[in-house]
């Protein structure tokens, strides 16, 4: 069975019937959640031609020859520690009549080589020039995130040397999940192998192997978690262009390989995860209530997740997120780095790491897409390198930004905020957001000017457009009078009018200012916006009636 999302697919070979949970989940890691090591074969195969093309024997191999064998005992040993492809390659140097050198010799100086290549990629890293997550499988932080919340033990095994994984997942702040440890290649390889990781914790958690789930993109993980009796999931990942669709040459050897499942990347989350099992009974979920005394601001995905839940379509639903959007900057910086500016005389903070997200609509986009929604983001930026890296966060989210203007008069929305470390002993690649750090006055980005007429007429049009092939269309309308960039009392209207022409489409309102000023919609608001409701001169008698109100 296939499952298609656009160039999202997913490939069930083999459908998980065992009735028994899955307790614990083992991860390849270079490929299946890592992007950092990209390539590596485009170093090693080369390299190993090399070798053999100078004891080979040319009236008997051409170098097409000496590459398609190359690729292919290199491909059968992926997922084992780089050390056995090396043996492999010195097997084959004596297959030839020729003196192979000390397998340690060849992965030195395919080491070497390799750094060549991703040494940038580390410095990016680490100096927080880019964030971890553009080096992440797409997908793969919720889903660890996911599988940690249902209480999955979660286990790393990579062929690579275990100094360099450690690094590595902790470059890319994913060490928090991995509960059960990060295993990686030894310097007597006979002392590791992912065969005995799954071993161990069969009996360390005393499972069941039908109770383990493997996640990879070689053979060697697929064929050890099936010789146990899990379930094994081949991550097919087209790592040059993440979230592009299949790798096909991926695939093909992970099925041959014998995967239960074919993904492109873990974006499929829950979706994904649930596919892993056989069909649980459901209680038929409750249409939506929209009264109630208090609803908080996170309780809105809470309440349009069971509006999900609801649908009888097994399709997933398209829903529009239209208004304002802005970028969160986080900042890390230590005070005893602080330097004096040579120019000024004024401190210069040293800052050590960045985190960019999106936020206000970017925020609700990131829920949807993670519900397994399909959404399209409708909103205006700036011509700058804060919306290069707001749209950049939508696109990694899995979100459609056809629908976002761009607009060369606008600076994109965008908070800055500092944060100082509580102890001087926290790393900047670790914990962040959490209490170890404290925020300092933040630096806000606002436009002095709301979108010009000429560009929201744009940006309207492009949303009725596709506003008829919608399930759900979410408005977060979130800054008040003299901050606003896309909303303006004519297009308020416009958008109640838009509501009330369509009365099947689910239109929800998240206003902090003016819920007053929307009609036929559902809207959410707390105590403080819903008193305002009650003032007679901002809203006229029985006009409850034409509101349905969401508290």
């Amino acid at each position: 069975m296939s499952l298609t999302n656009n160039s999202f697919s997913i490939e069930i070979l083999q459908s998980r019937t065992q009735e028994k949970p899955i307790r614990a989940a083992l991860f390849d890691f270079d490929g299946t959640l890592s992007l950092i090591r990209e390539g590596w074969q485009k170093v090693m195969v080369p390299y190993f031609c090399e070798v053999l093309q100078r004891v080979s024997n040319p009236e008997k191999e051409t170098p097409q020859d000496i590459e398609r064998i190359t690729r292919d005992f290199v491909d059968k040993i992926t997922g084992k520690q780089t050390i056995y492809q090396c043996i492999r390659l010195a097997d084959e140097v004596k297959s030839r009549g020729g003196i192979p050198e000390d397998p340690l010799a060849y992965k030195k100086e395919y080491l070497r080589r390799l750094q060549l290549r991703i040494s940038n990629r580390l410095e990016l890293l680490l100096s927080g020039a880019v964030a971890p997550d553009e080096f992440v499988v797409p997908g793969g932080r919720k889903f660890l995130e996911l599988l940690r919340n249902k209480g999955v033990k979660l286990y790393l095994a990579s062929g690579t040397d275990e100094c360099y994984v450690k690094q590595e997942v902790a470059l890319l702040e994913l060490e928090e999940y991995f509960d059960g440890g990060v295993y990686g290649a030894q310097d007597n390889y006979k002392t590791f192998s992912k065969a005995m990781v799954i071993n161990r914790l069969i009996e360390s958690n005393r499972i069941e192997g039908e109770e383990l789930v493997g996640f990879g993109d070689g053979y060697v993980e697929i064929e050890n978690v099936r010789a146990v009796g899990g379930f094994a999931v081949g991550v097919a990942t087209n790592e040059a262009n993440p979230g592009a669709g299949v790798d096909q040459w991926k695939r093909d050897r992970l099925i041959n390989a014998g995967a239960n499942v074919v993904i492109p990347d873990l974006a499929t989350l829950k979706k994904s995860f649930n596919s892993f099992s056989p069909p649980k009974k459901r209680t038929p979920m409750p249409s939506i209530p929209i009264h109630k005394a208090h609803i908080e601001r996170s309780k809105l995905i809470e309440r349009l997740e069971r509006y999900l839940q609801s649908r009888e379509s097994r399709k997933p639903p398209r829903i529009a997120v239209f208004g304002d959007y802005c970028l969160d900057k986080y900042l890390y910086h230590y005070p005893n780095l602080d330097e004096k500016s040579v120019e000024t005389g004024l401190v210069a903070r040293q800052i050590r790491a960045t985190r960019l997200s999106a936020g206000v609509g970017g925020t609700i986009a990131n829920n949807l897409c993670a519900l397994g929604a399909q959404t399209f983001c409708f909103g205006a930026i700036g011509e700058d390198g804060e919306g290069f890296d707001l749209l950049r966060s939508l696109k990694k989210m899995g979100a459609n930004v056809e629908g976002m203007a761009i607009l060369p008069e606008l600076l994109t929305g965008t908070y800055m905020k500092p944060m100082r470390p509580e102890r001087l002993d926290i790393s900047p690649l670790s914990n962040r957001g959490t209490a170890d750090w404290t925020e300092e006055n933040r630096f806000d980005i606002r436009n002095p000017a709301p979108a010009s007429d000429a560009a929201l007429e744009i940006l309207k049009r492009s949303f009725l457009a596709k506003l008829d092939d919608l399930d759900a269309a979410l408005i977060t309308d979130q800054f008040q009078t003299g901050s606003e960039v896309v909303f303006s009392p004519q297009l308020r209207a416009f958008l109640s009018q838009a509501a009330q022409s369509r009365p099947n489409l689910f239109v929800f309102c998240d206003s902090r200012f003016f819920v007053d000023s929307y009609v036929d919609i559902f809207v959410k608001c707390n105590a403080n916006e819903l008193s305002t409701l009650t003032t007679p001169p901002i809203m006229e008698k029985n006009a409850w009636k034409r509101r349905s109100i969401a508290t």
